[in-house]
């Protein structure tokens, strides 16, 4: 997904813009998984521009479509991903336990903790 490329080399307003394209892709060819990965990402990448009440509203629309994807696999661990972010926009100190940590490097979200992640190898 090239938004997340653009988030990891932290150019945001690229990232806003490429998701916003696969978006209206994913919404235009039904591919309700799709949506899911994207609006996450996102709100990842609004929370970077300092937009709170953007990356607020897609984590919320994450929510709601994780709700129609019952059954998916990936729908547990993105849901605890974007309750954790929901929650560190409310207090930016917050930082992740163990479960919430290995949903977020599931997902793709390196960059956020590297330090972590450089440990593990």
């Amino acid at each position: 997904m090239v938004g997340m490329v653009f988030i990891s080399l932290c150019d945001y307003d690229k990232a806003v813009e490429s998701l916003m394209e696969g978006l209206e892709s994913s919404k235009t060819y039904g591919r309700p998984l799709g949506i899911v990965r994207i609006l996450f990402h996102l709100g990842r990448a609004w929370m970077k521009k300092g937009q709170k009440e953007d990356a607020k509203g897609a984590f919320m629309e994450t929510l709601k479509y994780c709700e129609m994807l019952q059954g998916a696999w990936e729908r547990p661990r993105t849901q605890r991903a974007c309750k954790f972010y929901l929650d560190k926009l409310e207090n930016s100190s917050r930082e992740p336990n163990s479960e919430e940590w290995w949903d977020l490097v599931k997902l793709g979200v390196r960059e956020d903790y590297k330090r972590q992640v450089l440990l593990i190898k």
